[in-house]
């Protein structure tokens, strides 16, 4: 089967590899392609660096801005964009399938569905217009984002989330075949469990944004310098404030910066805790990452990390406002037979929910059996 992806808008292979994610998102098509021998073309915003990262020949890349020039204006880029399934047209007439990876930019897989008629698979990792509400975006970003998931909705043979908080969103607040709305949790790859040669207490692990609650971390490890050592892997806006906040606070903070997914994969297992405070999350990658590699979670207690854990079974779930992660910390650190279940139970969890192997299989048999075009 050959399959047409567009990238989400903006994204290209080497903003994939800059962000130190190039590897864990080919890890799918690598699986698909040994397992079932699917053939991709990757439609991406870059230009002719994007061919040359690539080095899988299964997959074929096809940049944008190798074709037309990139605008400053984002209006032009968008309209050029919508313009290219034109210019690719015997290309996508080739395929079997379209593919839109994630709902941002998928009116360029739209128009592509309707000049070659092919059927149309849009994979979302979150609700865009959810996470744009929370982030408090103006109203007329909303409402666009609202309009491109009612059309795609309705014009996709195959809509997928990662979550049941975004199912049950969209089942209830949009008008289509609600039989094309699947649910596919995100999959990861495990790695090996290695406690023993642990070099720090507590990882965490995501953008250093408002989203990801440091704050609380922070504050909640006021006083710890001396017992506690917290590593954070990521990059943001709010770097120097938290820096600031630790020392003031009187903790023992190492920000690692940005790493390759190949290099974080390898540094969960050294960790017995992994502590994820969100205020809001999809189906959180890193978090399922440290679950696959035994890691014992504390994580904030909001609906979709209730999804992913059940509480004392495989990983601590503590209430945003009025609980304390230190406190959660230090109550499990001396409970050896507890830490040792919820990190089996946690590995579990994922090989059974989140493996690649099952969300492929998944993948495979939602694409191959016979719907509505």
């Amino acid at each position: 089967m050959k399959i047409a992806l567009f990238f989400s808008y903006k994204n290209s292979v080497k903003s994939w590899y800059e962000s130190g994610i190039l590897s864990r998102e080919l890890e799918i098509f690598r699986t698909l392609n040994k397992k079932y021998n699917f053939q991709y073309i990757f439609i991406t915003y870059g230009n002719q660096d994007d061919i040359e990262l690539v080095k899988d020949k299964f997959i074929k890349v096809i940049p944008i801005y190798k074709y037309f020039k990139k605008s400053k204006s984002n209006i032009v880029n968008i309209f050029k964009s919508l313009l290219f399934p034109f210019k690719i047209r015997s290309v996508l007439k080739k395929t079997d399938y379209l593919q839109q990876n994630q709902l941002n930019g998928v009116w360029i897989s739209i128009v592509a569905k309707i000049i070659v008629g092919k059927p149309l698979y849009v994979r979302t990792g979150y609700d865009l217009v959810l996470f744009n509400i929370k982030n408090k975006k103006n109203f007329l970003k909303v409402t666009l984002y609202k309009f491109f998931t009612y059309l795609a909705l309705n014009m996709a043979t195959l809509y997928t989330v990662t979550s049941k908080q975004d199912y049950e969103h969209l089942i209830n607040n949009y008008s289509f075949k609600k039989s094309k709305l699947k649910l596919h949790r995100n999959w990861v790859v495990t790695g090996q469990k290695n406690f023993e040669s642990k070099e720090g207490d507590i990882l965490c692990v995501g953008r250093l944004e408002s989203q990801k609650n440091y704050l609380k971390i922070l504050n909640d490890f006021k006083n710890t310098r001396d017992s506690v050592r917290i590593d954070i892997v990521g990059e943001g806006s709010l770097k120097e404030n938290l820096k600031l906040l630790a020392q003031k606070n009187k903790v023992n903070v190492k920000f690692l910066g940005k790493l390759d997914n190949v290099q974080l994969k390898d540094l969960y297992s050294n960790y017995k805790f992994f502590i994820s405070s969100s205020l809001f999350e999809g189906n959180p990658k890193s978090l399922l990452e440290a679950m696959g590699a035994g890691c014992v979670v504390l994580a904030s207690d909001i609906p979709n990390h209730r999804e992913l854990i059940d509480n004392k079974v495989n990983g601590v779930l503590i209430e945003l406002y009025n609980g304390n992660f230190y406190k959660k910390y230090m109550e499990l650190k001396e409970n050896k037979k507890l830490i040792d279940k919820i990190s089996e139970n946690s590995i579990k969890k994922i090989q059974e929910c989140n493996s690649i192997d099952v969300i492929s299989s998944l993948i495979y048999k939602e694409i191959t059996t016979p719907n509505e075009k």
